[in-house]
C-alpha cells in the first residue's frame, strides 16, 4: 500500500478485523479502507450528552488515528475509542442545523456516515398528583 494510509494497519485473517501494523500472526499487507457502516443512537437531543456509537472499519490504532468527528453536522463533546471498529461521539449541544450525516477523518481522510438527527429537548407539560400525603409519624 503506498501513499498516506501505508503502513497504518494489517488486516487479521485469523482474527477478521485490523491491528497495528505487526500485531498479527497472520496479516495481509492492508486493511478495508476507512468506512462508518452504522451509528445507534440516530438521534439526540438538542441539548447534548447523548452517547453515540459509531461502527466501520479502521478507524485506527488510538484516539489520535481519528479527529474532526461529527455527528448532525455538530462536531463531538468527546471522542472516545473502543477499538479499531468502533468509536463513541458525546454530542455537543446543537443550535444551527441539526441534522446530517455522521463525518470523520480517519488517518486524515474523510469519511461519512450514516445521518443522525437532533430533536427536540424534552420538555414537562404536567406533573401528577398535585398534593401528596402528610408526613406522619403515627405507625
Amino acid at each position: 500500500m503506498d501513499g498516506p494510509l501505508a503502513g497504518r494497519c494489517s488486516f487479521c485473517d485469523t482474527e477478521n478485523t485490523c491491528r497495528g501494523a505487526g500485531q498479527c500472526s497472520v496479516a495481509r499487507s492492508q486493511c478495508p479502507a476507512p468506512a462508518i457502516t452504522a451509528l445507534a443512537p440516530a438521534q439526540g437531543i438538542r441539548a447534548g450528552g447523548a452517547s453515540v456509537v459509531i461502527v466501520g472499519n479502521d478507524f485506527g490504532s488510538s484516539v489520535n488515528n481519528v479527529a474532526a468527528v461529527s455527528v448532525g453536522n455538530t462536531e463531538c463533546a468527546d471522542v472516545i475509542y473502543v477499538n479499531t471498529s468502533a468509536i463513541v461521539c458525546v454530542t455537543a449541544p446543537c443550535t444551527g442545523t441539526c441534522h446530517g450525516n455522521v463525518m470523520m477523518l480517519a488517518y486524515g481522510q474523510p469519511i461519512n456516515g450514516p445521518m443522525f438527527t437532533y430533536v427536540a429537548n424534552p420538555t414537562v407539560s404536567s406533573v401528577a398528583p398535585l398534593t401528596v400525603p402528610k408526613e406522619s409519624n403515627e405507625v
